[in-house]
């Protein structure tokens, strides 16, 4: 897993390799610049025009590195800066010095873009970097909006300019990059939407910042990539029996929503759960479609919504509650009973995040692990947020809910977010629009369900299930596009994404 930090932690990694290590940052600067140039040269060949736009910060300042970079590997490199000149100081005014003597670049400032990036094969977007706090101002705006209007391959340097290095968040405006070179640590927005969408290909470059300063830090967010799949997902011992990968009991569907029972039970079945009970209404399994021969029945009949608890709970080692549920009265006893009275690990969906969210004291009696699945609407109901509060810094959000309720939370969405009761978080680098349909998210309560019975730790079992989930949507849509995906597409495809990772 990739670690992922804030613009505020990488500065303090620049100054400690600066005091400790005695690295200057002029040397940090040239690393940089370099790195930068190897970008360049994976996506246009010399001897490609190259406009390097810059700032007067030290983005700029990394910009002025790449462009002597750019020159001595046969490219024919511009420079363009915006903002006074008199401001550029310390070693990015030292790059640019070492730029003008040696006539490497010409160097002039950006006045008039449309007509000074028409003669252009590539833009380096060296203008405003992690540092950005505020909107972008003038006369970066112009700069921005002519880089974009350029119609050409742009490369960022550290991160689009306008983007927030923390949240992926635009701030008035942003640079769309083809790719971006970042250095030592990827930031938090280069993974977070909608900033992904603008980082383009993201690489992450060693600049001589050693990589246990996080550790030291005690950096808690880190990015989980198709490739940690076998990491997270142990492998089935060769003598393993059913009862190694648990029972998933899935208190789901309704006479509304039956298709939503099947959905949650297929994904867990497909996720390999030992074994899988439906738990439904008599009234609900008459229009249910077709399931799943190997899913198990537990009809609720008359029982009080004590007893039906204590029946489910007994040999369960996971619950699901909520898909298609619905909010009637019988739903909300059972599922409150279950929040009150089961020390099973729960997968919380749908109806049973909205019964949680009209009542918080039934967070009083919480005896077992919970795992949250809302989508930013029920993550604002749940939380007392706004759902533009939420997207706008969904870290943030899913966190500080997970450390103060003890829970795991898997805020859905582009860029899934997991975050567990202490404090660590986990973005999911996958998944793909077609995902935005009713009936994924069954799916993928389905799937944690099926890792929590099998004994993953619940920020552990949310992680692998999204990844899953997200993994298998990319795999689907080869065959199907993204209009055209189902969830049960996704259900199918979760075997392939299985013998990939040799699971």
């Amino acid at each position: 897993m990739r670690t992922l930090v804030t613009a505020q932690e990488m500065a303090a990694f620049d100054r400690r390799a600066i005091d400790e290590l005695l690295l200057p940052g002029r040397t940090l600067m040239e690393t940089a610049g370099r790195m930068c140039a190897d970008v360049v040269a994976q996506h246009i060949k010399p001897p490609a025009r190259i406009a390097i736009v810059c700032g007067i910060g030290n983005n700029g300042g990394d910009g002025f590195v790449a462009a002597r970079a750019l020159y001595a590997r046969g490219y024919r490199p511009k420079v363009f800066i915006v903002g006074p000149r008199e401001k550029i100081k310390g070693d990015a005014l030292a790059a640019l010095t070492t730029l003008e003597r040696s006539k490497e670049a010409p160097i002039e400032p950006l006045i008039n873009p449309g007509e000074q990036l028409r003669d252009t094969d590539l833009i380096v977007d060296a203008l405003l970097g992690t540092g950005l706090k505020g909107a972008v101002r003038e006369p970066f705006v112009q700069a921005v909006n002519a880089i974009n209007s350029a119609d050409l391959p742009v490369i960022a340097v550290d991160l689009p300019s306008g983007l927030c290095a923390d949240t992926g968040r635009i701030l008035g405006c942003a640079v769309k990059a083809r790719a971006t070179a970042t250095f030592a640590f990827a930031k938090r927005g280069h993974y977070l939407y909608p900033g992904r969408a603008l980082c383009g290909v993201t690489h992450v470059y060693d600049i001589g910042i050693p990589a246990r300063y996080a550790d030291d830090a005690g950096i808690k967010v880190r990015l989980v990539s198709p490739g940690d799949g076998p990491s997270l997902i142990p492998k089935r011992p060769r003598d393993a029996h059913k009862g190694d990968f648990g029972h998933v009991v899935a208190m789901a569907g309704s006479a509304r929503m039956p298709g939503a029972a099947v959905l949650t039970t297929t994904g867990a079945l497909r996720a390999g759960a030992g074994r899988i009970s439906l738990a439904i209404s008599e009234e609900a399994l008459v229009g249910m479609p077709h399931r799943p021969a190997e899913i198990m029945l537990r009809l609720r009949g008359a029982k009080t919504a004590d007893a039906w608890v204590e029946q489910l709970s007994k040999d369960a080692t996971a619950i699901i509650a909520g898909p298609g549920l619905g909010l009637g009265e019988q739903s909300r006893a059972d599922v409150e009973a279950l929040l009150e009275n089961t020390d099973t690990p729960l997968c919380l969906d749908a109806d049973a995040l909205s019964i949680l969210a009209e009542n918080d004291d039934l967070w009083k009696n919480k005896k077992s692990p919970w795992v949250l699945t809302p989508h930013p609407k029920e993550m604002a109901r749940l939380s007392g947020l706004s759902t533009e509060e939420i997207q706008a810094d969904r870290i943030a959000a899913a966190q500080n809910f997970a450390t103060q309720k003890g829970c795991t939370v898997l805020l859905k969405g582009a860029g899934s977010v997991v975050a567990g009761p202490d404090g660590d978080v986990y973005i999911i680098d996958a998944g793909n629009p077609g995902l935005a349909t009713g009936g994924s998210g069954d799916v993928l309560a389905g799937i944690v369900g099926a890792f929590l019975a099998r004994g993953l730790e619940p920020p552990y079992a949310a992680c692998a299930a999204a990844l899953l989930h997200a993994k298998a949507a990319d795999q689907a849509i080869q065959n199907h596009g993204e209009a055209g995906l189902r969830p049960s597409d996704v259900i199918e495809a979760m075997g392939e994404v299985f013998a990939a990772w040799q699971r």
